[in-house]
């Protein structure tokens, strides 16, 4: 962010990405397929843009971009599940006593 007494002159992010090449039609086309699988299923989709910036030497600089999209997965839904003391992931719970419950035999 720049401040009322800041010099620089500014220059929107969006001049930047044009000139990263094909980032600004591929960014595009990835946000849209997580738009679309977001709307499709109702779930959060999440698009990331991230700029790698590698200093060359004097002023120049290499920037590298890569666009990532998460989209939601259908069916899957989160498990509650417990941390035994070696860190090991456990169905039941560690101090709970286990029942060793059998059929009644019938008779």
């Amino acid at each position: 962010m720049s401040h009322p007494e800041d010099p620089t002159p500014k220059k929107r992010l969006s001049a930047v990405i044009v000139g990263l090449g094909d980032l600004d039609h591929d960014a595009a086309q990835q946000l849209e397929r997580a738009t679309r699988a977001a709307q499709a299923t109702g779930k959060k989709a999440r698009f990331t843009l991230e700029i790698a910036i590698d200093p060359k030497g004097g002023r120049k600089v290499l920037l590298t971009p890569k666009v990532t999209i998460k989209e939601p997965v259908e069916g899957t839904a989160p498990s509650m599940l417990f941390v035994g003391e070696q860190g090991e992931l456990l169905t039941d719970h560690p101090d709970q006593l286990l029942l060793n419950l059998q059929p009644k035999a019938s008779q």
